[in-house]
């Protein structure tokens, strides 16, 4: 089946649209993992404040390119790249006030946020330090600056890497609207390696009714989900899933998935067959809502981390 990959297509006033949204975000995140930086004395708070900075600038700048109608994931990956950025530079400058106090900030004024201020103001901190792991004994020199290049390869990762969340959301570009994800129609009592996958996979979708629905506490199953237009009746995508639970010794549940295929076009016909799938696997879930004992592949208990059968 053929898949779905994007247009490459950018809206002039979406991409503006999210650039100043995401830089707007940038600035306003920047004054608060500042300030909260200066103000939080434990270590473990400071590097936890770190990564919620960059997952919040990734997400914003996510949501600003499904709004702007971005179908470029190179476009959104440099959006990302340069919101980091700037909210970093940012950060930088709020971070001057911060240390400086309320009573000096007039003083100081927006030299914080000049480069030669910015400069100055770390070789000051570079000498001088501006924290520490125990009182009296502040980090300073090289392990600072180290620090420092560590705290922005992984802010700047974290935006670039949660910006992608629709990186493979489908589009559909005759109606100029994303498509509606739906997770689970259907979960399949196989492996993925059965010989009608390869029918399946070459566009025959009637050969799914070789496969019974997975019942309740599977511990491994195929998993099909639906994207759909919500305006038109055209556009539909298929992603077929292997997904394996493991229970470890203390009784959490880890979930491992691979994909057979992602986002493959389909037509109404085979949506039709995928959602007659799925309404078989509701009715299942209604007649058997308790898990059962099976030891079938797709059997209802989860494996130990040792690998053994229930």
């Amino acid at each position: 089946m053929q898949t779905y990959s994007h247009s490459g297509a950018i809206s002039p006033t979406g991409a503006i649209g999210a650039l100043i949204a995401s830089l707007s975000a940038a600035v306003l995140c920047g004054f608060i993992y500042a300030y909260a930086f200066a103000y939080i004395p434990h270590i473990v708070l400071n590097a936890a404040v770190t990564v919620v900075f960059g997952l919040a600038l990734g997400f914003i700048v996510a949501q600003a390119a499904e709004r702007g109608k971005i179908r470029n994931n190179v476009i959104v990956g440099c959006l990302a790249i340069a919101t980091a950025l700037f909210g970093l530079y940012v950060y930088w400058g709020a971070y001057f006030w911060a240390l400086v106090g309320f009573n000096k900030v007039r003083q100081v004024g927006l030299y914080a946020f000049t480069p030669w201020g910015l400069y100055e103001f770390a070789a000051h901190l570079y000498a001088k330090g501006s924290w520490s792991f125990s009182e009296g004994n502040p980090v300073a020199g090289w392990f600072l600056a180290s620090l420092w290049i560590l705290e922005a390869v992984v802010v700047v990762g974290l935006v670039a890497i949660v910006s992608q969340l629709n990186a493979q959301r489908p589009y559909c570009e005759s109606c100029q609207s994303w498509t509606d994800l739906q997770r689970g129609v259907a979960r399949l009592l196989a492996s993925g390696g059965e010989p009608a996958w390869d029918k399946v996979l070459a566009g025959e979708l009637p050969a799914l009714a070789e496969f019974r629905p997975a019942p309740p506490g599977s511990w491994m199953y195929v998993r099909l989900d639906l994207a759909r237009c919500p305006t038109c009746e055209q556009s539909r995508f298929l992603t077929i899933s292997q997904v394996m639970l493991q229970t470890d010794s203390k009784g959490k549940t880890s979930e491992t998935t691979r994909s057979l295929v992602t986002n493959a076009i389909i037509t109404p016909e085979q949506s039709a067959v995928v959602e007659a799938c799925g309404q078989l696997y509701r009715q299942n879930l209604e007649e058997d809502p308790e898990p059962q004992d099976s030891a079938e592949a797709g059997g209802s208990s989860a494996p130990d981390d040792e690998g053994e059968s229930p």
